[in-house]
This record gives structure tokens, sequence and C-alpha cells, in this order.
């Protein structure tokens, strides 16, 4: 009777041992199965993941210059300027750069200056000089179409005066010397790709003018409407 109880406990024990050893068989196999899946799963978020900042990690550098032609009012006549601009392109969008031109058209004013020490005023016909140039600031959009649109804002200072005029008369203090003043130019251009580095730029925009004290010409004569024609060659 002891031989058989032994016996059975003997089997009882045995059988308790493969259960577990199967049970503990099973439970591997399930979390292996689920160990894999979630790390599947995960991988391509992982792998494709990039923190997000405020500046691109992707960098390119990019280059533009070429001549450019305005049409913009002045004193009540139409101004014609010429000059050129060109700068710099970070990742084929944002755009820093200067541009300068200079009054080419003879605008005439009839203003009366003084003649002598005393004061003595006349009638006299003076020709207009005006130049100026600043930095822009710019933002392209999409330069790979055949057809795209830029936005700019230039700011600067100007040199306003008379063409061969001098009034020794005056003092250090005349309202007929030349005088500097400050602009800005917001504006909207529309871009033709010609060739791969050759671009051609038509824009409209809108010029302040600030701080002109020269007798005959003011703030308003300088302000408003501006077209601008320009060539610009470079690789961005």
């Amino acid at each position: 009777m002891k031989q058989r109880i032994n016996s059975l406990i003997r089997i009882s024990k045995y059988d308790c041992c493969l259960r577990w050893r199967s049970l503990t068989s099973s439970f591997n196999q399930v979390m292996g199965a689920l160990i894999i899946g979630l790390t599947m799963s995960c991988l391509p978020s992982i792998v494709l993941s990039q923190d997000q900042t405020l500046l691109p990690q992707k960098f390119t550098s990019g280059y533009f210059g070429g001549p450019s032609f305005s049409v913009t009012n002045f004193v009540d006549e139409v101004g014609l300027f010429v000059g050129g601009k060109g700068g710099w392109v970070v990742n084929r969008k944002i755009a820093l750069g200067g541009s300068a031109a200079l009054l080419i058209n003879d605008i005439e004013l009839r203003l009366k200056v003084p003649t002598d020490s005393a004061g003595t005023l006349a009638d006299t016909t003076l020709t207009a000089n005006l130049y100026y140039g600043g930095l822009e600031f710019g933002y392209i959009d999409s330069p790979w179409k055949l057809f795209h649109y830029s936005v700019w804002l230039q700011i600067g200072i100007g040199l306003v005066g008379y063409r061969d005029y001098e009034c020794t008369t005056c003092g250090s203090r005349s309202d007929l010397d030349n005088d500097l003043f400050f602009f800005a130019e917001p504006r909207i251009d529309l871009n033709l790709n010609v060739a791969r580095m050759v671009r051609l730029s038509l824009g409209i925009g809108w010029r302040y003018a600030y701080d002109i004290e020269l007798r005959g010409i003011s703030n308003q004569d300088f302000h408003g409407p501006i077209g601008v024609l320009a060539v610009m060659v470079g690789r961005y």
C-alpha cells in the first residue's frame, strides 16, 4: 500500500512538472510574439521620426544678382530709375540682399531761390537728382515652377537734391542743399524662369518716404505706386 501511494505521488509530481513546463513555454511564446509585434509596429516611427525645430535641418544656399528698371511718380511726374539688385537665398525661399537705383530722366521744378546775400528771390528752373538704396528681405514661393511669386520689403536711405546748383548765400542749413531721407517699399513680384540661372521679374509695390526736407520736394512727392522690371541671374 505504501509503495502504491509513493508511486502515485511520483506520478503526480511528474505530471505537475510537465504541465508547468508546458505553461511556461506557452507564456514565453506569447510574450515573445507580443514583443516582436510591438517592436515591428514602433520601428517605422523610431526610424523616421525627427525632432521638430524652428530652423530647417537641411540647409541650402544660393545667390542672385542683376539689373533693374523701375517706374514711379516723383513730384507729379513719371520718374524712371535704373539700378541693380543682388543677394543671398537660404533654402530656396528666404532672401536677404540689397538694391540701389538712380533717377535717369530730367524732372524740372520752378522755384524761387536767393540770388544774392540780401535774400533777393528769383524764379529759377532746377533739375532734380535722386539716388536711393538699401536692404531687401524676401520670401520666394516655389522657385522651381515656371511662374512663381515672391514678396519683398526694401528699407533704406536716399539722397535728393538739385543738379548743378549750389546756393552760396543760403547758409549751412539751407533747404536747397542735398537732403538725406528714409524710405520703405513693400512689393510683390511675378517671376518667370527663362533659363536655369536666369529669371525675369515683374513687380508692383508702394513706396513710403520720410524726412524729405528740400525746397520744392516733400515726402508726398515720393510716396506712391512703383513698378519694377528686373533680371535675376543666379542659382537657388
